[in-house]
């Protein structure tokens, strides 16, 4: 049996209850495949990289964000990781109205959830469940190697500007 908790997300004074499965693993790595290929085409996974473990690419991608993050996100395709975040919720997440449980649908978050943080909340939540060895890591615990940092000095400068 997967794994499955109950979250219950305020917005606006409205509670949401949700009920969380880890998806399957065709469906995760069928997710995993084509947020590595985003990753690949936008530039902040190098495609030599994609062959290594799971755990090595992941820690790749958080080094990279947390050195460059909005150099990174200027890359990313909106569309394609728009379509990500909503198969993620959408196959991990089931919203909870009385006895029932509503699929969640881009329709269903967008006439529910109003403020982004509650959004996000759930994002990382269905992110937190398929990926549960990453739900007490931040950013900051992955130090950036010399395989993975490849910015310019002037990206650099432009992103942390220097001391001298």
């Amino acid at each position: 049996m997967r794994t499955s908790k109950n979250i219950t997300i305020t917005d606006n004074g409205n509670n949401y209850n949700y009920v969380l499965t880890k998806m399957s693993a065709l469906n995760l790595q069928k997710w995993t495949a084509r947020a590595f290929a985003v990753l690949i085409e936008t530039g902040i996974l190098e495609q030599e990289a994609a062959s290594k473990d799971f755990l090595t690419n992941l820690k790749t991608v958080f080094s990279k964000f947390s050195g460059d993050t909005l150099s990174c996100l200027g890359r990313v395709n909106c569309d394609k990781l728009d379509a990500l975040l909503l198969d993620l919720i959408g196959k991990t997440a089931e919203r909870v109205v009385g006895a029932s449980k509503i699929k969640i649908t881009e329709t269903d978050l967008d006439s529910t959830l109003e403020n982004l943080s509650s959004l996000l909340e759930l994002e990382k939540e269905c992110l937190f469940i398929n990926f549960p060895m990453f739900a007490d890591v931040k950013p900051s615990d992955f130090q950036p190697s010399d395989q993975t940092e490849k910015t310019t000095a002037k990206q650099r400068t432009l992103i942390r500007p220097s001391r001298s």
